[in-house]
């Protein structure tokens, strides 16, 4: 049926061969039926086309994106309940694990992928130092209502003393070194080679989330792992995780530093 007909626009018997209005269209119906020489004109209708791509199914405005995945975070990281978590705070209408692959395909819009995929490789980041399955539903949706961490760092050498402390909005750093005026005083021992300024602990409470940073000129080792130069990054510490403050793999003096026990409230 002509769509300009009751508007009164149509240019009927010129451009115009649609029926125009009940009757002439369920005669024009009886008449293809007795003459089947006779065809109704029709045009191409484009609505499903332009919402859906007939090669990759995806809705107008959709796109897709893979993100790697390393390959020890697989198993804790690619679960349904991380799955549902990630739909929830980024909002991407598809999420697809590939485990075997070691990668995650996101399907949205343009805004849901940039997010889901800023949540993603700030897990995978992080989980680089040791991952678990509390660790990564944290970071996928970290709460906001933490206002202290209560920090007892336990020593692995006896040359350590244990040493606890509660950060919070007001107090939110502990300093590490050799130096004074640091707050938690490291022993000068012959081979260690800790820095004055080595390294920093920080709760932030926006994020509920207490990190750790390097500060020194040799390096901080985080569940065997160097953490980024100098002040370059902050690293989540977890809770369990072992702070070395020293390389772990140099002679003499072992894994010089302190299991983390992180309890927040």
């Amino acid at each position: 049926m002509c769509m300009y007909w009751q508007g009164g626009t149509c240019k009927r018997g010129q451009e115009c061969w649609f029926a125009h209005g009940p009757e002439e269209l369920e005669t024009g119906i009886r008449r293809r039926i007795d003459d089947p020489c006779i065809k109704p004109k029709t045009v191409r209708m484009e609505v499903f086309s332009s919402m859906v791509n007939a090669e990759t199914g995806q809705a107008a405005g959709q796109i897709s994106k893979v993100v790697k995945v390393p390959e020890e975070q697989v198993q804790v990281l690619m679960t349904d309940s991380t799955k549902d978590i990630l739909m929830e705070v980024a909002g991407p209408s598809e999420v697809n694990w590939d485990p075997k692959a070691c990668k995650v395909t996101l399907l949205g819009t343009a805004q849901q992928i940039e997010k889901a995929a800023q949540v993603l490789q700030r897990v995978t980041t992080h989980c680089l130092w040791g991952v678990s399955a509390p660790k990564v539903l944290h970071l996928l949706k970290p709460r906001s209502d933490y206002t202290s961490a209560r920090l007892k760092l336990s020593p692995m050498v006896p040359t350590l003393k244990m040493f606890s402390i509660v950060l919070t909005g007001g107090k939110p750093q502990l300093s590490i070194g050799t130096e004074s005026s640091n707050n938690l005083v490291v022993p000068k021992v012959q081979g260690a080679l800790v820095s004055r300024q080595h390294a920093m602990i920080e709760f932030t409470p926006a994020k509920g989330a207490v990190y750790v940073v390097d500060m020194s000129t040799n390096g901080t080792w985080t569940n065997g792992r160097k953490l980024p130069a100098r002040g370059s990054a902050k690293v989540v510490l977890w809770h369990g995780d072992e702070l070395l403050l020293q390389d772990p793999g140099a002679s003499g003096q072992g894994e010089f530093g302190y299991v983390v026990n992180v309890e927040m409230s």
